[in-house]
């Protein structure tokens, strides 16, 4: 259905009014939705987006094709679509959205043929899925002091013909200095400024504003000008984020000014950044922030390339920046450089590289810190390849931290250049990297103080010089050295003219020059130190150079380095100035063509003085000229220097002839030979070693086996070997009958050894150009070895006694003592005797003596050892009864045996048994016993104990029984008295009928407790039972125990009364008998009583009893 009718113009004016009618009538729905057709014109746009009134509007352009359509003044939110991908053609030139409202949306149109697609003052813009191409700018978003944020730019194709007399790019964002604040991001773009000249992607000019931008998974491209130019001076907060972009530009890939402005983040990642131009000098990323603070620039995994700077970055007069680039690829093309940062007059500022690609025809890595305090700079993992490969500026800075970490740095001309003049309190740090360059690492650290150098691990490579270090005017600086391999025609150059305070120190290292290895330049210094430990230097011309002379409270010390030169290993130069502090301690020092040390003044004009000079305890070689050479000298020099303790093996030892050597000392020296006559020219030794067997046992009486030692260098004075030690490490070689053996300083250069040849032995030794020899007549001897079988030995038992000679031949007996038994003429057969002997005391130290009186062939002799004769260990059974009762008699017995088991008879033992002690005495078969009776139950400890004597151990046994309850047997007997009481008679025995005495039972009548009788001695105990307690009828005594030691059950007995007026009757009877027992009841020790019931009538008396056991 179409809304509108076209070529109808008698109709316009209803169509006007029936649309006015249609927006009054929709003026209270939430949301306009209209279908635009190609038969729509301008007006009718215009119309709907002026007249609509409701909450949202969408306009749907449903036509394959627009034309004609000129300028749309987009007032309100509003989005307007393609549905049918239309193609909007203007007339060549002019504007299509004016777009002066927030909440617009453009969307899925194409657009061409205009100067112009979008122009917007107005923040939440959407540009999505357009395919926009135009003569000018083909987005322009412009604000005259209202924000710009909200903004999306995404999926859409944009190709503009923008050039410098029309705009300025694609897409141009620009503001005043109004303090806006611009949101924009750019997503999923193709983005082409194709003019002819500085047409370029994207622009952003947009100073004195909070920016947050955003480009991601564009391709932007500026054919004749920038990628992407960003210009945002004197902002704040600023946001740019680019990820996974492709930008390409002529002249710059991303240009960015961000100069005085703070708080801001600048992030690059995953970005592919061309700047190309085979006339100009491009850029791939450029970033101007200088003057700016407190901001973070980050790349990672980044492709960026400029045939001039990979990414040139300004950040001078500015503060705490941070910038890290980690795994990118950075060229810099034809003339250019990699990375060039510079930051002068900044303070506090971060610079990290980790794992980079960096390339530079002209500097890999250019960064300009001078006037710099407080930053930091990291290079970590890189690779860094330029002319000259790294270049630091940090002069005139403090407090700077640089760090190079595994990098591989590779330059034409310098792998690594460092200018830190007029630096203070700053730390340099190179380790584990791979520099190589033309002069490969240049350090000028002149007029600075209180700096940290520290090389470790790093392979260092220069055409011209290894390590190049100034450090002229310096004060307080320390230089490390350590593990590294340093190779150049020069291998380290160190200047430290004029300076205070200083320390190198280079350890482990190898360092390798075609001219000279390590050249020290040093004049006119105070306090400083020098020390090289444990290197290899190796110069082609000279080893070590040093020009080292009027300086103050010098130690230069060269400490077991192997040194090697060509013309000379050590080179001293002075000039006009006087040389001292130096000490050369325990190297190996080889002039392969020359002299071991030449001294060199030639070129004074005055004498020149050698103090404070030591040579000690190193090997020099040199074979083709003289050890030490002082004939370079200025004549009329001074020469005080200390040579001592040092191999020298040269054509001249030294040569000091025609100087003034009144404090010099060449003494304690070996010189390759013991005639030094022909090797030292100028001097006179006190002292010097000589090659010469000298013994330092005697060699009387030599006997084969003896150990006997010699002295192999001695002092030609004393004959001793005093300070041997105290030489360099080297070894003598010599025979002793023929089999060859060595000795070294560790020996102190003595040979010890045991004489294993009978007659004449021959010793002799070489070192160096020398040789000596020397004989010894050695003796027969021997001596035998003594055994004792078994040892230790128990008394009484048989030991062999035996022995072997050392030497035997002819021998036939020895004597033989055994613990004070002499036995003569003990048969030696084959070198072997022996002997057997029974012991008969004991002893920890009974000795043996074997002895032979010598004769014509073999000295006497006398040997002895000791043996040891112990004691017989005991022990004894004690054996119990597995069931013990109380008041039950056991017998307790045992047999006491030695270790061996053989009975011991008539031993006096004790036992003690729960305290008692009984003394018994073993029978003839070491048998023993005793009786016991317990008297109490519980764990009872039986004891037995022997005191031992002179041939047994003492023994004690404990073993610990129980006790449990024995049996008590209870008997009643009931009497009857005159008086008509009853006394009732309890007697308690054990199991083997003997009384119980204190034992105490409880007497009931009745029930009713009548007393508490205790046994007596013999076990019985009564208990009287007046007539008042009884009344006529039946009574029962019952008697009960509680006694803990024994079993017992209730004893009862039963009678009965019929007439209690018994004193009648008594008178009436005269067969009356008074305390007669009436009845009578037992416990048996089984613990049941038997009970008897007995019924009598017992008609004298009127009573009739029954007795009964509970």
């Amino acid at each position: 259905m179409k809304m509108f009718i076209k070529n109808k113009r008698f109709m316009s004016f209803s169509l006007m009014v029936l649309a006015i009618m249609l927006l009054f009538s929709i003026s209270s729905v939430s949301a306009g939705s209209y279908d635009f057709t190609n038969s729509n014109n301008i007006q009718d746009f215009q119309n709907i987006i002026d007249t609509d009134i409701g909450d949202e509007l969408e306009i749907n352009l449903t036509s394959g094709s627009y034309t004609g359509l000129g300028q749309i003044n987009v007032t309100r939110n509003v989005t307007i679509q393609g549905k049918s991908n239309p193609v909007i053609t203007g007339s060549g030139s002019g504007l299509l959205f004016n777009i002066t409202a927030p909440n617009v949306r453009i969307i899925n149109l194409t657009i061409i043929g205009y100067d112009t697609a979008i122009r917007s003052n107005s923040s939440n813009l959407t540009i999505m899925g357009n395919n926009i191409t135009t003569k000018d700018i083909s987005i322009n978003l412009a604000s005259s002091g209202g924000d710009l944020t909200g903004i999306t730019i995404e999926d859409n194709v944009i190709v503009s013909e923008v050039s410098v007399s029309m705009g300025y790019s694609a897409v141009y964002v620009s503001t005043d200095y109004s303090g806006a604040v611009i949101d924009v991001s750019f997503i999923n773009n193709n983005i082409t400024g194709n003019g002819g000249s500085s047409s370029s992607g994207v622009i952003f000019n947009t100073a004195g504003c909070s920016i947050d931008l955003i480009f991601e998974n564009n391709n932007i491209t500026g054919i004749s000008g920038m990628g992407v130019l960003l210009v945002a001076p004197d902002s704040n907060n600023l946001q740019f984020t680019f990820n996974n972009n492709n930008i390409t530009g002529q002249g710059y890939g991303v240009e960015l000014y961000a100069e005085d402005g703070k708080n801001s983040q600048f992030t690059f990642t995953n970005n592919n950044i061309i700047a190309y131009d085979v006339f100009l000098m491009t850029y791939g990323v450029y970033l101007s922030a200088h003057g700016n603070n407190n901001s973070q620039f980050t790349f990672t995994n980044n492709n960026i390339t400029g045939t001039y700077y990979g990414v040139k970055l300004n950040a001078y007069d500015s503060k705490n920046l941070q910038f890290t680039f980690t795994n990118n690829n950075i060229t810099g093309t034809d003339y250019g450089h990699g990375v060039s940062l510079d930051a002068p007059d900044s303070n506090n500022l971060q610079f990290t590289f980790n794992n980079n690609n960096i390339t530079g025809q002209g500097y890999g890595v250019e960064l300009n810190a001078y006037g710099n305090n407080n930053s930091q700079f990291t290079f970590t993992n890189n690779n860094i390849t330029g002319g000259d490969c790294v270049y630091l500026s940090a002069s005139s800075s403090n407090n700077l931290q640089f760090t190079f970490n595994n990098n591989n740095i590779t330059g034409q001309g310098y792998g690594v250049e460092l200018n830190a003049y007029g630096n203070n309190n700053s730390q340099f740090t190179f380790t584990n990297n791979n520099i190589t360059g033309g002069d490969c690492v240049y350090l000028s650290a002149s007029s600075s103080n209180n700096l940290q150098f520290t090389f470790n691990n790093n392979n260092i490579t220069g055409q011209g010089y290894g390590v190049e270090l100034y450090g002229d005017s310096t004060k307080n600086t320390n230089i490390t050295f350590t593990y590294n391999n340093i190779t150049g025609i020069y291998g380290v150059d160190l200047s430290a003219s004029s300076s205070n305070n200083l320390q190198f120190t280079f350890t482990y290292n190898n360092i390798t020059g075609q001219d000279y290895g390590v050249s020290l330049d040093a004049q006119d210094n105070n306090n400083l130190q020098f020390t090289f430990t444990n290197n290899n230097i190796t110069g082609t011309s000279d080893g070590v150079y040093l020009e080292v002379y009027s300086s103050n409270n010098t130690n230069i010390t060269f400490n077991e380095n192997n040194i090697t030169g060509g013309n000379y290993a050590v080179y001293v130069y002075s000039y006009d100035g006087n040389v001292s502090g130096i000490r050369f301690l325990n190297n190996t020092i080889n002039a392969t063509n020359g002299d071991g040390f030449y001294f060199d003044s030639q070129g004074s004009s005055i004498p020149t003085d050698i103090s404070d000079f030591i040579v000690r305890g190193n090997t020099i070689y040199a074979e083709n000229g003289a050890g030490l050479n002082f004939t370079g000298l200025v004549a009329g020099s001074l020469v005080n220097v200390t040579v001592e303790y040092n191999r020298i093996i040269s054509m001249v030892g030294v040569n000091i002839t025609g100087y003034d050597t009144t404090d010099s000392s060449f003494d304690y020296n070996w010189w390759g030979v013991d005639d030094i006559a022909n090797k030292i020219f100028g001097i006179d030794t006190n002292n010097h070693y000589i090659l010469n067997i000298t013994n330092t046992s005697s060699l009387d009486n030599v006997h084969f086996g003896d150990n006997v030692s010699f002295y192999l260098l001695v002092l030609n004075t004393t004959r001793d070997n005093t300070g041997v030690k105290n030489l360099p490490d080297f070894v003598i070689n010599g025979t002793l009958n023929g089999v060859a053996y060595n000795v070294s300083r560790a020996d102190g250069f003595v040979y010890e050894f045991t004489v294993l040849k009978l007659g004449n032995n021959i010793l002799d030794a070489s070192l160096d150009a020398a040789y000596n020899i020397t004989t010894f007549t050695v003796k027969n001897n021997t001596n035998s070895t003594i055994t004792v079988n078994p040892n230790p030995v128990n008394i009484g038992e048989n030991i062999t006694v035996g022995g072997f000679l050392a030497n035997h031949t002819g021998v036939v007996f020895v004597n033989v003592t055994v613990d004070g038994t002499l036995f003569t003429n003990v048969t030696v057969n084959a070198g072997y005797w022996e002997l057997n002997y029974t012991t008969n005391r004991t002893g920890t130290d009974l000795e043996v003596i074997v002895s032979f009186a010598g004769d014509s062939n073999y000295d006497a002799f006398t040997n002895s050892t000791t043996f040891n004769v112990t004691k017989l260990a005991v022990n004894s059974t004690i054996n119990i009864p597995s069931n013990v009762k109380v008041g039950k008699t056991i017998t307790i017995d045992g047999v006491l045996v030695d270790e061996n088991g053989d009975v011991i008879a008539n031993a006096l033992i004790t036992v003690t048994v729960d305290g008692k002690v009984y003394t018994l005495t073993t029978d003839s078969n070491g048998r023993w016993s005793l009786t016991y009776k317990p008297t109490h139950i519980g764990n009872v400890n039986a004891v037995l104990d022997y005191a031992g004597n002179d041939k047994y151990f003492s023994y004690t046994n404990t073993t610990t029984f129980n006790i449990v309850k024995g049996e008590a047997i209870v008997d009643i007997d009931v009497v009857k008295n005159s008086d008509g009481s009853v006394d009732v008679i309890i007697t308690v025995t054990d199991e083997d009928g003997d009384p119980i005495p204190d034992y105490k039972v409880n007497v009931e009548l009745d029930g009713k407790h009548i007393g508490d009788i205790v046994t007596d001695v013999d076990g019985v105990g009564r208990i009287h039972i007046p007539s008042s307690e009884f009344s006529d009828g039946r009574h029962v005594i019952t008697v009960t125990s509680d006694d803990e030691n024994f079993n017992v059950n209730p004893v009862s007995v039963e009678f009965e009364t019929q007439n209690n007026d018994n004193d009648k009757n008594d008178t009436n009877n005269t067969n009356k008998t008074n305390n007669n027992p009436v009845t009578s009841a037992t416990m048996k020790n089984t613990g049941m009583p038997i009970i008897a019931i007995i019924l009598v009538l017992l008609t004298i008396f009127g009573i009739n009893i029954r007795k009964k056991q509970d």
